[in-house]
């Protein structure tokens, strides 16, 4: 179980979910995240294989060679349940009087090093410049205060960090996605 605290923002705006206040870091102070896990170090198990041993990082080809003779169903997967506890803030206009509410979100967030066809592309010698990593994660919010979510929620794409594009999809997705130049959209090609 890990415990972090995230610094409260600035710019006014209620928050829809703890996701939304990791997002902002604007009107909410989260003041707890907690991840249930059956194993310690599952939560770094993806970024503990991209990175090696941890006394010798790996070089890019020795990390694509890693990657490609790994048997898919030894390749890493976490899946965790994450309690989000957060303090939303709303200020009401007339009064001038703020007003806070606790909210609890739990998420199920589960991640992958993808195999099969875009193993194969990512690990393939003529596209290693383009630095494929074939890491994804989605995230379902299934609860708000010990309620289970039934609202339909708007997924967001996420690169790591959050970006501010809607996924159509009901859950959230991060993934290593190629951006746009200002880090604020995925690129889609073109001219």
């Amino acid at each position: 179980v890990r415990d972090r605290e995230v610094l409260n923002g600035s710019a006014p705006r209620q928050s829809a979910s703890g996701i939304d206040s990791l997002r902002y870091l604007t009107n909410s102070t989260v003041f707890g995240l907690t991840s249930q896990s059956p194993r310690a170090n599952d939560w770094n198990a993806i970024s503990n294989f991209i990175a090696g041993n941890g006394s010798q990082s790996l070089s890019k080809e020795a990390f694509y060679s890693k990657l490609l003779r790994t048997p898919e169903d030894q390749l890493p997967q976490t899946k965790h349940l994450v309690t989000i506890r957060f303090v939303d803030r709303t200020q009401h206009e007339e009064s001038n009087q703020s007003k806070e509410v606790v909210n609890t979100d739990r998420y199920l967030i589960c991640s992958a090093l993808g195999a099969g066809k875009c193993r194969a592309m990512a690990c393939n010698p003529q596209h290693r410049d383009l630095k494929f990593l074939p890491w994804g994660s989605v995230a379902a919010h299934l609860s708000r205060n010990g309620q289970k979510n039934t609202s339909a929620m708007r997924g967001n794409a996420f690169c790591f960090l959050p970006l501010p594009s809607e996924t159509g999809f009901s859950v959230h997705i991060n993934g290593y996605f190629e951006l746009s130049a200002n880090r604020r959209d995925i690129w889609f090609g073109g001219k």
